[in-house]
């Protein structure tokens, strides 16, 4: 059963260190901490609702720091920013995460690595909760 990134009554403090964001347009309603990408339209980002890794892979652009309506500016976080984000599952701490659809995070395997490792776990993370990660 897919699971689904709900909205909560208030957005998260994402940012913990590092407040280098970039601002795109928002394609598509969007949810603070959700994992964005490359909508194909020009200085947009979406999230990415396809199935395959790959597709995700291909896109990511980082982190949306706020929620915000389809049509309106958005910050997203990248690389070199610790925030929180919500992972799909459970995650230990140095851990590699991978961007999944609907916009969360998930656990890499380390062994064998399927999926782009966007992220690393500074902490323990519990499923459905968020969590700070290192973005890479």
């Amino acid at each position: 059963m897919a699971m689904a990134f709900t909205a909560i009554a208030q957005d998260p403090v994402l940012v913990e260190e590092g407040t280098f964001s970039m601002n795109y347009l928002a394609s598509g309603a969007l949810l603070a901490g959700q994992a964005v990408c490359c909508s194909g339209a020009t200085e947009a980002v979406k999230v990415n609702a396809k199935n395959t890794q790959a597709a995700i892979d291909a896109g990511f652009v980082g982190v949306a720091a706020n929620s915000v309506a389809h049509g309106k500016q958005i910050s997203v976080y990248g690389p070199g920013n610790k925030v929180r984000v919500r992972a799909s599952g459970a995650v230990t701490v140095g851990q590699g995460l991978v961007a999944v659809s609907k916009g969360f995070f998930k656990a890499a395997d380390n062994t064998n690595p399927s999926g782009l490792i966007v992220a690393v776990a500074l902490e323990g993370i519990t499923s459905n909760a968020y969590g700070k990660v290192l973005l890479r």
